[in-house]
């Protein structure tokens, strides 16, 4: 009965010390999946920082962008003006210059139409 005690004795320790083993490895399991949980809370919580961060990004550059495009076209309307206004300065410089050069025409051809009324009746040209 003795060496039945003593094989008990040692089954139990060998069982006892599996089961400090077994104890220790659970709480190595269970810490490793509590820093794998926590990695991927603070993974989702980056990815949903760096979302939020690009997003704010994308419309700083959007309204940047829409500042800059009513820049250009209010640059691109004051040139617009600025030409239409030229065009019309030419236009009206161009119809300036018909008119004096058509007056200039009328009095060419009158003086024409002078020399060749002397040539007609024969008096010279300066004496009315």
């Amino acid at each position: 009965m003795a060496e039945e005690l003593e094989r008990l004795l040692r089954e139990r320790a060998t069982s006892e010390e599996r089961l400090q083993n077994l104890r220790e490895q659970l709480k190595s399991y269970r810490e490793r999946e509590k820093a794998l949980n926590d990695a991927v809370v603070m993974a989702q919580q980056v990815r949903a920082d760096t979302e939020q961060a690009a997003k704010r990004d994308s419309e700083a550059a959007m309204r940047d962008a829409q500042v800059k495009a009513e820049e250009i076209l209010a640059e691109a309307r004051a040139a617009e003006a600025e030409t239409r206004r030229d065009i019309e300065e030419a236009q009206r410089q161009f119809s300036a210059y018909l008119t004096a050069f058509r007056q200039l025409l009328w009095r060419q051809l009158a003086e024409v139409d002078a020399l060749a009324e002397h040539e007609r009746d024969g008096t010279p040209p300066g004496k009315s």
